[in-house]
């Protein structure tokens, strides 16, 4: 994942609404995001605009597994009403979004890339929720922001990085924090101490995914 060059600009308002409009999410039509139709053509633009480059937009789309999550979510609100919630790596913020219409009593949408959470703020507004916003490395401050229950979706893509995420989300669960996984069968998610909560097969984009569908799982990390 390429972190965000010091000084690269924000994406402007102009930009995002030509080429990320906000629309209801496919599967989970209570959620609006702003998505692009084609993921390539905004990161160019977006380049092209900054005059610099820039990290991957992953904010641009609604991933698989951050989807199924948020509607899991939707349909399961007793999993949050009333705790604290962390949504880690948020991307544009819709599993936080759920996690709010679901009733948590407090949410906090963390991303590393600015530009993430300022599409997510701008997520957020557009679904009249109240979520606090946190931009530090939480995995390498070993930091859970007093959370009650810890979301991930689709975060394990590169084995360093995710072998530590891994560790901060077992450590997490050792201290009473319960940790759902969503995963789109990326590489490096992990395969032992997990309990799988469901799993739906899912439409992707093919030029993004290389696939037609994809298999998401839910998974519940175990005590150990």
């Amino acid at each position: 994942m390429k972190r965000p060059p010091p000084g690269a600009r924000m994406p402007s308002i102009e930009f995002v609404t030509r080429f990320a409009p906000l629309r209801p999410l496919e599967g989970c039509n209570s959620i609006l995001a702003h998505q692009a139709e084609d993921l390539f053509a905004l990161w160019e633009a977006w380049e092209s605009e900054a005059g610099t480059e820039c990290a991957t937009p992953f904010w641009a789309i609604a991933w698989p597994a951050a989807v199924v999550l948020a509607r899991h979510i939707l349909k399961q609100k007793h999993l949050v009403a009333g705790k604290m919630v962390l949504d880690l790596g948020c991307g544009g913020g819709i599993v936080g979004i759920a996690a709010a219409h679901a009733g948590a009593s407090r949410v906090i949408a963390n991303d590393i890339d600015p530009a993430a959470l300022e599409i997510a703020q701008r997520n957020f507004a557009a679904n009249e929720v109240s979520i606090e916003t946190c931009p530090l490395n939480l995995v390498e401050e070993h930091d859970y922001r007093g959370a009650d229950i810890v979301f991930v979706a689709d975060l394990f893509y590169h084995r360093t990085a995710s072998a530590a995420l891994v560790a901060y989300l077992r450590q997490a669960r050792k201290n009473g924090i319960t940790v759902l996984i969503a995963d789109g069968n990326r590489p490096f998610t992990p395969a032992t101490g997990i309990t799988v909560v469901m799993q739906e097969t899912v439409p992707v984009s093919m030029e993004i995914e290389g696939v037609p569908h994809r298999v998401v799982r839910l998974l519940a990390l175990a005590e150990e």
